[in-house]
């Protein structure tokens, strides 16, 4: 008899086709915490996403060189100050980072993560 094939979830762990995805999961709960909300007044949240950065800790050119005045992009700094600058201006916020923050630079390669 055959068995129907797992899925496998975060690290390679099986998981079941009926489990729902962990991402679900947290849009389920913040859903059911602004409905509750709601219910006593207005609730605003500001969810901030990031993914896939590839270990781009400093920031770089358009073309992942070397940055010159205006054409600077990314880095770890720029991120925190505009995650700083919209906690001071919402009330609720909600940080995600969705993962595949190594690999892809030389900080990766020479520190191994």
């Amino acid at each position: 008899m055959q068995t129907p094939e797992r899925r496998r979830g975060a690290q390679g762990c099986p998981r079941s086709s009926l489990s729902p995805p962990p991402l679900l999961l947290l849009v389920g709960a913040v859903w059911f915490g602004a409905a509750l909300s709601v219910a006593a007044g207005s609730f605003e949240l500001a969810i901030l996403h990031t993914n896939d950065v590839h270990a781009r800790v400093e920031q770089t050119s358009r073309d992942s060189g070397k940055c010159s005045g205006q054409d600077c992009y990314g880095g770890v700094a720029r991120r925190a100050t505009k995650v700083r600058e919209l906690r001071a201006t919402h009330r609720h916020v909600l940080l995600l980072d969705a993962g595949d923050q190594y690999q892809g630079t030389v900080w990766f390669s020479f520190f191994k993560g």
